[in-house]
């Protein structure tokens, strides 16, 4: 069995990742030299939320990445757990719940706003990392696909059993 690199984990994403944080830095850094109002409300009240935020991330993480070396070296395509309701669970966590939680931590609604660049950077890594995918595993992937969103969970209604 060959050893788990980085790369076994985060997927295509790290080039993604960087430009990512290097996004946020420059909206960052434009909000303080353009004196952009911060975020409305109390600081303390978005470093809760952050904390929140940091938490629900770290619970996906772990969950994501703990599946991810045992698909890597048997081949086979994880569709349970976290991957069942979303592809890319990692790059989720990410645009959803990390890029927003350091946005309250600065206090910068530029930096909120920079979500949606660090979204496109991910869709597109996305998209590369689901061509390989697909050569892999073949008709399973596109399948998969059809059936699971990439980066936002469907909401399932609840079936009554009456």
């Amino acid at each position: 069995m060959r050893k788990t690199n980085i790369r076994d984990i985060v997927g295509t994403g790290p080039l993604g990742f960087g430009l990512c944080v290097l996004v946020f830095v420059i909206f960052w850094k434009i909000n303080k030299v353009a004196g952009i109002a911060p975020l409305y409300g109390d600081k303390v009240l978005h470093k809760v939320l952050a904390g929140v935020l940091l938490c629900a991330a770290g619970i996906v993480f772990c969950a994501a990445i703990r599946v991810m070396p045992i698909s890597k070296h048997n081949k086979s395509l994880v569709t349970h757990g976290v991957y069942s309701y979303v592809r890319h669970p990692r790059y989720a966590a990410i645009v959803f719940l990390i890029y927003p939680a350091f946005a309250l931590l600065v206090h910068s609604f530029l930096c909120l706003i920079s979500t949606l660049v660090a979204y496109v950077i991910f869709r597109l890594s996305a998209v590369l990392e689901e061509r390989k995918l697909i050569q892999v595993f073949g008709q399973d992937y596109k399948d998969y696909m059809k059936e699971t969103p990439g980066f936002i969970p469907k909401i399932r209604r609840c079936q009554s059993t009456l």
